[in-house]
């Protein structure tokens, strides 16, 4: 999917901004507290729904500004759809396709003309230092993205685990109570199923295709936390099992103590956890993962939009060529932002941000 406009309106530092950006590589140059970032947020917020830096919606708008507007129109090579959005300080975001208003984020999330977006950005380290909550919400996003069921599996299991802490946390635990703790621990165990099947089989690819991307990415690792059979069957036998095992703890504790919301990825770096690792080895483990992500999406059979943040400070002259060598390769529209126009290829649009002002629109001339 390409990008053909982009409009925005007072979003974050943003007042007024129209961008039609190059099919390729475009690269967003300016100093710091320009805007750069935030053109490269309202493109992941349209793609996702989500900001990679705040998902409070207050924090999206414009200072003293009741709501933001985001506008794109966008192409698969056939055919062309337009997307517009709304965010409010207190209302949930609006989003249209084509003119229609959509019901819901899901039911955009689900159409085949949205754009999805991989992002590479200095707080993708917090996958590293933070805990398993972030490691399992950047897994459950990207791949929600690359299969709708995965997501439909996940509003599932969610709305089933609320209602059994619900009934966990209550003092009066009747015969039916039990029962109906009993009911929803057996949605657990088959929702968890899906959910942890296909998280291991995205992991099994990952760990495949990482040798293959470049040299240093033989070294990286993704295992997942729970050590089990990677078929169906198995995986359910063994979340039955730990349901049972936790039973009386789980009455103790009033919250459900088993199940994919407790597991987590860890990630190793010449066969060491990577907590152990260099910042600059986590900075290769995650340019490794994102590659990753893109070929494992585009084996869809659809293309991913490529953010990058912060260009020249997050990786060296070496890893920059290797990155733009394979972003070319595999046909993608590149967003770039950057202070240093040195590092910007040849075959590169590029634009330049001026306090939330966008300037230019040519092909790099060395």
């Amino acid at each position: 999917m390409n990008l053909e406009v982009l409009r925005i309106e007072r979003f974050r530092n943003i007042a007024m901004l129209e961008f039609f950006p190059h099919a390729a590589m475009n690269f967003i140059v300016g100093s710091n507290g320009s805007g750069k970032t935030s053109l490269l947020e309202a493109l992941s917020v349209l793609s996702t729904l989500r900001s990679f830096r705040d998902n409070k919606k207050q924090a999206l708008v414009q200072f003293g500004k009741p709501q933001a507007f985001l506008h794109a129109s966008v192409t698969d090579g056939v055919s062309h759809a337009t997307v517009d959005m709304e965010i409010a300080d207190t209302r949930f975001t609006r989003v249209a396709m084509n003119g229609k208003n959509l019901k819901s984020g899901s039911q955009y999330l689900r159409q085949n003309m949205r754009s999805h977006a991989v992002v590479f950005h200095p707080s993708d380290h917090e996958l590293i230092r933070l805990d398993a909550r972030f490691r399992r919400r950047y897994f459950d996003h990207l791949l929600a993205a690359e299969d709708t069921q995965y997501g439909v599996h996940l509003r599932d299991y969610a709305r089933a685990l609320v209602q059994r802490n619900a009934l966990l946390r209550d003092t009066l635990q009747t015969s039916h109570t039990q029962q109906m703790i009993r009911s929803l621990g057996t949605i657990l165990i088959e929702r968890g199923t899906d959910i942890i099947f296909t998280r291991l089989k995205w992991i099994e690819k990952c760990n495949r295709l990482l040798p293959i991307l470049w040299e240093n990415a033989q070294y990286c690792s993704l295992q997942y936390s729970v050590v089990c059979s990677h078929d169906r069957d198995g995986i359910h036998h063994f979340l039955s099992e730990s349901f049972k095992k936790v039973q009386q703890a789980e009455v103790r504790a009033r919250v459900t103590l088993s199940g994919p919301h407790r597991d987590d990825v860890h990630f190793f770096f010449h066969g060491k956890p990577l907590r152990y690792a260099s910042q600059g080895e986590g900075r290769l483990f995650l340019l490794a993962l994102k590659l990753a992500e893109v070929q494992l999406y585009c084996d869809t059979g659809r293309k991913p939009l490529f953010l990058l943040d912060d260009f020249s400070s997050e990786l060296d002259s070496v890893h920059r060529s290797m990155l733009m060598h394979t972003l070319r390769s595999q046909r993608l529209q590149v967003f770039v932002t950057t202070t240093d126009r040195e590092s910007i290829p040849s075959d590169a649009q590029v634009v330049e941000m001026c306090y939330g002002n966008l300037r230019g629109g040519r092909l790099h001339d060395n």
